[in-house]
């Protein structure tokens, strides 16, 4: 039993670790393409989510340094 429990712990593992791997993908992606920036950024406004969340979501998945924050 404790055989088979040790198989799914290591195939969880690399499954996370494939997740984390695709995460990272899809960040640079979105760090080096204006584009794909852009639409990230629209796809947040077309679900009315407010401003100052929608920044912290971006910073969230895209790093701090991407983009500034500026009240007027």
């Amino acid at each position: 039993m404790s055989a088979a429990r040790s198989r799914r712990n290591g195939k969880s593992k690399e499954m996370e670790d494939l997740i984390e791997k695709k995460r990272i993908q899809k960040t640079i992606l979105l760090r080096n393409s204006k584009i794909a920036t852009r639409a990230f950024i629209l796809s947040l406004y077309l679900q009315k989510i407010p401003v100052l969340k929608a920044y912290d979501t971006f910073c969230g998945v895209l790093g701090d340094d991407l983009m500034e924050y500026r009240e007027i």
